[in-house]
């Protein structure tokens, strides 16, 4: 739990998520850069390609994001 105008850090490879029953106002900052270009990559993905579980995996390592 944090109050506000508290800053977290979350190093690479370090599962997290953010909850906020009451609603809260969040800035990311992604650190170093890069999350941009997974995005660019996840739109140009045909329906097929997004259903290649190996291929989304390979893809969400390579960006560090990791899904549940």
């Amino acid at each position: 739990s944090v109050s506000p105008g508290t800053v977290v850090n979350v190093p690479s490879n370090v599962w997290h998520e953010v909850k906020s029953p009451q609603g809260a106002r969040l800035i990311t900052i992604f650190s170093p850069g890069g999350f941009d270009r997974y995005l660019e990559e996840l739109v140009a993905l045909t329906e097929a390609q997004y259903a290649d579980s190996e291929l989304m995996r390979g893809l969400s390592e390579r960006y560090d994001i990791f899904e549940v």
